[in-house]
């Protein structure tokens, strides 16, 4: 028994003075702006080059090396588009911080050649992916690149900027940073050298349904010009863009312009009941001419500078919005109490707004593992809305003027711990307040002010190489006053949690819950009346509820080879949720809101992306949705979904194949409404050459009399419209874009300008 003692007592010690002898290394890679380079490849080896440790560095650009022996080393680093680094290091028996490990940028033309191997990497909570050289020479913008890539369970709109994963909409990032559609939109694909496709969000990206993440080149001197356009042949719709963008030192300055216009024609057709207490009203119409028209104007000035510790930058914008025309003519034969009359009605909407707009970042790094990072913005806009409707014996006019202002504060504190564990902080508050005179039928003067905070804190734990557990808790307060009434003071709970499993470095689980509250929008809280027509009165609702949402999600993602595939299940309900509300008052049917509603979402998902070849690449996709509407009224929808893309890429060339099968939603923002979409078909050719990018493409060219059905059943009020519009039939377009550059090259800049014109008008569609 005593040698038994004396050998675990020797043996403790002889541990315990060993695991004295192991000691870690640890640091951070940087750029030569001195901004933290993530995914870099790291390894220690020893003098014979037999390696010892690897890692990655995180998305901080930070490392770690544990339980390090005493001797001799040598340290490398490598990331695709940099110089190699190579460092001896001595382990001389005490904990070692590098100095900050500087990568400078590679002469070497990476976009000329082709990166072999997986284009997606499955890390711990997201996937990296390492465009190809096919993908990212047939790509414009950033929006190419994305759908060129056929990520698993990610669809992205080019046209609108929208992108979308199974639980909802995908928040876009630069470098870490938030951006939007005409920021990445502005991208240049050969200065993108990653992406991250973050769906189980964590650290700055906390909060996010997903987000994706672009890592993009950057070049110290030089500068650019680039400009693009895109017509549509068929109607007018028009987008145009000039960049130019000059770097001096750790100073940039970027100006951005543009101008698109749009205009539609169309016809209507459509078929209402009103029923009252004791008849109703039917009313047949439809639409001899119909025609809408936009235009948007922007243009924005930037200023940055970065150092090693902290990145500031301005932003200063000018959005202008206008729809001079957008009217409507049809012909109404009436039934019910009003049976033989016909009559003919005319109605017009215009409106414009002007918003001048600032943004203030400043970027900290506190230490190699902290980071503080503060955001500041203030807008001011001024709005105009002019409504006209004349039909026999009834004529309204409605004229309305705006001032709105808007102030936001957001400040995040993030720290890495060890293990990858991490831990967020955030801060925020929103200020809005909107000053508006309505004059015509209703002479009303309204002021509505709200002012939201929000309070998040979020941690990620990892357990061990194949188990993660994330938790996301806060709460949001909202206060808000209309001219008039009492104050409201609202506050709602947000609570996530996410269990992440990756049994195989190929495969991806995730199971996750959300508890969060949301608050009806400023344009619907106020008591602002509108004559829409001679029976249907448009009126707001300033008493309505915040609502609660309830979130389950299961998701399994797997890499097998050239075919990757995912496979999801949700399930949404939510309560006091905001719905269109119809109620008769006396002779009139009032069109309002209530938050009384319930909704139940289900929703299961099927999807395979399939690379045949190094120049074809499949995508397909099945969907099932069930929708269920309760309390304020009772409906069921269930419909099924599916779509097919194919890109087949040939030298300077691309050509891409799609089609959407025919499919009914349920109008989620308002509950009531129900669209009904046909078959949606098209084929694209684009050629890629130089600083030279063009591209033609159709929709529907074999499709006549394309339409889309809305209809909307309540027990007061029914309706059906079919719309026949000039972008929904056989068109086409075309766009073209160059960019010139001057001086040693700079990366394709972001145009991340605000051209949304804020609003808390009550308007009428």
């Amino acid at each position: 028994m005593k040698s038994i003692l004396l050998f675990i007592f020797s043996t403790a010690c002889f541990l315990s003075t060993y695991a004295q002898e192991l000691h870690y290394i640890k640091g951070n890679v940087t750029d030569e702006k001195h901004k933290p380079l993530p995914y870099v490849a790291v390894t220690l080896s020893d003098p014979d080059s037999i390696l010892i440790k690897g890692a990655v560095t995180d998305s901080t650009g930070h490392f770690t090396f544990n339980n390090i022996e005493r001797g001799k080393y040598i340290f490398t680093a490598k990331s695709m588009g940099f110089e190699d680094f190579s460092n001896p290091i001595v382990m001389e028996g005490k904990d070692i911080d590098m100095p900050d490990i500087l990568l400078r940028t590679s002469n070497f033309l990476l976009d000329e050649v082709e990166v072999k191997g997986r284009e997606f990497i499955r890390k711990e909570d997201f996937m990296l992916i390492i465009p190809g050289k096919q993908q990212s020479k047939h790509a414009t913008t950033g929006y190419d690149l994305l759908d060129n890539l056929m990520i698993p369970g990610l669809d992205v709109d080019k046209q609108s900027g929208i992108v979308k994963n199974f639980n909802g909409l995908v928040t876009l990032y630069i470098n870490g940073r938030k951006a939007d559609f005409r920021e990445v939109k502005s991208l240049r694909s050969k200065d993108i050298e990653k992406i991250e496709y973050h769906d189980a969000p964590k650290g700055i990206y906390a909060g996010e349904i997903a987000a994706i993440n672009y890592i993009i080149k950057e070049y110290k001197t030089g500068g650019y010009l680039s400009v693009d356009g895109r017509q549509s042949i068929g109607y007018l719709n028009g987008d145009y863009n000039a960049i130019a963008k000059m770097s001096r030192g750790s100073t940039t300055y970027k100006f951005f312009g543009g101008h698109s216009m749009r205009k539609v024609d169309s016809t209507v057709k459509e078929l209402e009941t009103l029923n009252f207490h004791d008849y109703n009203i039917t009313r047949n119409k439809s639409g001899n001419r119909a025609t809408t028209k936009t235009n948007n104007q922007y243009a924005r000035f930037d200023v940055e500078n970065s150092t090693q510790k902290r990145t500031l930058s301005g932003k200063l914008t000018l959005a202008h919005s206008n729809s001079p025309l957008n009217f409507l003519e049809e012909n109404i034969i009436y039934g019910g109490r009003y049976a033989g009359k016909e009559s003919s009605a005319y109605i017009e909407n215009t409106q414009s707004g002007w918003m001048p707009n600032l943004d203030l970042m400043g970027k900290f790094s506190i230490k190699s593992n902290q980071m503080f990072i503060a955001y500041l913005n203030t807008s001011y806009s001024h709005n105009n809305y002019n409504r006209i409707y004349r039909e026999t014996g009834f004529n309204s006019a409605t004229d309305a003027n705006e001032d709105f202002y808007k102030g936001l504060a957001n400040f995040m504190y993030y720290i890495g711990m060890k293990h990858n564990n991490s831990l967020s902080i955030q801060l925020s508050h929103l200020y809005q307040n909107s000053r508006s005179n309505y004059t015509g039928d209703y002479n009303n003067k309204q002021q509505l002010w709200s002012a939201e905070s929000f309070f998040y804190t979020s941690y990620n734990q990892r357990i061990n190489q194949k188990l993660s557990l994330y938790a996301h808790a806060g709460f949001s307060m909202l206060q808000y006053k209309l001219l008039g009434k009492d104050r409201v003071d609202r506050i709602g709970p947000r609570l996530n949690g996410r269990l992440t499993i990756q049994p195989k470095q190929n495969q991806f689980i995730q199971v996750s819950f959300d508890i969060t509250s949301t608050y009806p929008t400023l344009d619907r809280l106020n008591d602002v009346e509108l004559d829409i027509d001679p029976f249907i009165i448009k009126r707001g609702n300033p008493d309505m509820d915040n609502s609660i949402f309830y979130q389950g999600n299961a998701g399994y993602n797997a890499q097998f080879g050239p075919i990757n595939i995912m496979v999801a299940a949700f399930c949404f309900y939510s309560t006091n949720t905001v719905a269109e509300h119809y109620y008769t008052d006396q002779e009139k049917l009032i069109s309002s809101y209530s938050s009384h509603a319930g909704f139940l979402l289900t929703n299961m998902m099927a999807e395979i992306t399939w690379k045949a070849t190094n120049n074809l690449s499949i995508k397909a996709k099945g969907q099932w949705v069930h929708s269920r509407i309760s309390k304020l009224t009772h409906k069921d929808h269930t419909t099924w979904m599916g779509s097919l893309t194919m890109n087949y890429y040939l030298k300077d060339w691309k050509f891409n194949l799609f089609t959407n099968l025919p499919y009914k939603i349920v109008d989620t923002s308002l509950l009531r409404k129900e669209f009904k979409y046909k078959t949606n078909y098209g084929a694209s050719i684009s050629w890629n050459h130089g600083g030279w990018s063009a591209e033609i493409g159709t929709n529907n060219p074999f499709s006549k009399n394309w339409s889309i059905t809305t209809g909307l059943d309540t027990e007061a009020y029914q309706y059906e419209q079919i719309r026949y519009d000039e972008s929904l039939q056989q068109t086409g377009y075309i766009s073209l874009s160059y960019t010139f550059d001057f001086g040693k090259k700079t990366d394709r800049e972001k145009n991340d300008t605000n051209t949304n014109i804020n609003s808390a008008i009550l308007k009428a569609y």
